[in-house]
């Protein structure tokens, strides 16, 4: 199967199957990632065409975690860094890391 082909058969699945379904608007996307078939082949041909693999939500980190990791970000802006490096570093947005920041009154 080649690019062409793959983006035909999303397209045929998403038209056949999914505009119909009955958890299209769920926001739950758990149940296509591992209940439903047309949802994993669509998983499948998407990481073909170049995406990763998705079998599982991001588990969303406690306050604690995040106090953690705002107090690391303080050292760590102190000695220079910036926030953009910082955020990789934890796998965050820059956005998201500095709006748990403010909650926090950490910011300068």
């Amino acid at each position: 199967m080649n690019k062409r082909e793959a983006r035909m058969e999303v397209g045929k699945l998403l038209e056949n199957h999914c505009h119909g379904c009955k958890n299209r608007y769920s926001r739950d996307l758990q149940y296509c990632w591992s209940k439903c078939e047309i949802g994993k082949r669509l998983n499948e041909i998407g990481a073909f065409l170049g995406g990763k693999v998705v079998n599982e939500q991001q588990k969303r980190r406690t306050t604690e975690q995040w106090d953690e990791i705002c107090e690391t970000t303080v050292k760590l802006k102190e000695n220079g860094m910036t926030y953009k490096k910082i955020a990789n570093k934890f796998n965050v947005c820059v956005g998201h890391l500095r709006l748990q920041l403010k909650r926090r009154n950490m910011t300068k």
